[in-house]
């Protein structure tokens, strides 16, 4: 770690002796292509966790796959109403052939989001977890909007982008 960034990584650890159990976080900056930061803490009563710990972090990925999506949109590589299965043939099965990008970015692909609890055991695979989402059926058409559908997750984007 950085000498600069040692306050950070102490105010981080004092605010986690202050938090009831089972309150753990990590945190790390990568500045110009160096860590300048890497700690993780718990609070005092809950297991502790490392670096190396694995979090589910869901829709922190939002920004991520934002920042993804624009620089596609930006080379012109995608295009935000095209159908996924342009980019995925395998993912248009099951009547969902006209999701499009879009759709999957509001929320409105048509897929349900029950699906999670499977995928959740895939998500440690880089191959497996954007495998297991072609099989499942349409939920609603896409471009509806539902509160349970199924949005992109950065793995998942990472298998569209050829990862």
């Amino acid at each position: 770690m950085q000498p600069s960034f040692d306050h950070a990584a102490e105010v981080l650890h004092s605010y986690l002796q202050e938090q009831p159990p089972d309150i753990s976080a990590q945190v790390c900056v990568i500045h110009q292509g160096e860590t300048v930061l890497d700690t993780a803490g718990s609070s005092p009563t809950s297991s502790g966790i490392t670096t190396d710990t694995p979090f589910i972090t869901f829709s922190v990925s939002k920004a991520f796959t934002a920042a993804a999506i624009r620089h596609l949109l930006d080379k012109g590589k995608i295009e935000l109403d095209a159908p996924i299965a342009r980019y995925w043939p395998e993912f248009g099965q099951k009547g969902k052939a006209t999701a499009t990008i879009r759709h999957a970015l509001l929320h409105q692909a048509g897929i349900p989001s029950p699906h999670l609890y499977s995928q959740i055991l895939c998500w440690p695979s880089w191959r497996l977890e954007p495998d297991t989402l072609p099989v499942h059926k349409l939920n609603s058409p896409p471009g509806h909007t539902l509160h349970t559908t199924w949005s992109i997750s950065v793995s998942s984007w990472g298998r569209w982008c050829g990862g």
